[in-house]
């Protein structure tokens, strides 16, 4: 059998009169569907005078909602400041940003010295070194979670006070919220 049903868009002021053919499962609520289980019973409502108790039959409310429409930026991203000629990618499992900071003038195939901070530049780790003899047109600088290569684009110099910037991956959200 059919099923009859009214809903309010307006807290109750007023009331649109539906039916919800026999064997449908998706009640329309004038811009918002409810999909109700097969089966689900439900009873009558006495709507004179009107009653909201717990005993009067089965009601629904329907409350404003946000959807999560979003996912996750995939790539770590590595922004650079500085003159050095180089191509960088980073890779690893990590929360917060680096900063890394070039404490001398070098090139990718000798002792580089570096610094890094874990909290926006407020305090430094300095005294960090690796030697990248082996391999003249690239380096792989190691910090707690995460490492990043640097590679020649074009030169192998590294200036001092030449600065990077290596972030997570992220989430990317995208929300909707229904009035």
């Amino acid at each position: 059998a059919d099923l009859d049903y009214r809903y309010s868009t307006d807290g109750g002021d007023t009331w649109t009169d539906a039916t919800l053919a026999a064997g449908d499962t998706v009640l329309d609520m004038g811009g918002v569907q409810v999909t109700m289980e097969n089966g689900a019973e439900v009873t009558a409502v006495d709507t004179d005078p009107m009653d909201e108790s717990e005993n009067n039959g089965s009601w629904l409310w329907v409350r404003p909602t946000s959807v999560y429409n979003g996912g996750d930026k995939d790539a770590i991203e590595v922004d650079h400041s500085g003159d050095s000629p180089l191509a960088f990618t980073s890779y690893g499992q990590f929360n917060e940003e680096f900063y890394l900071r070039m404490d001398s003038a070098t090139c990718l195939g000798s002792m580089i010295a570096y610094s890094y901070s874990l909290d926006g530049g407020a305090t430094w780790k300095t005294v960090n070194r690796v030697s990248n003899a082996a391999t003249p047109d690239g380096a792989s600088l190691v910090l707690p979670g995460v490492t990043l290569d640097l590679a020649s684009n074009g030169g192998t110099t590294l200036s001092p006070g030449d600065q990077f910037i290596v972030r997570p991956r992220r989430a990317d959200i995208g929300f909707e919220i229904s009035p």
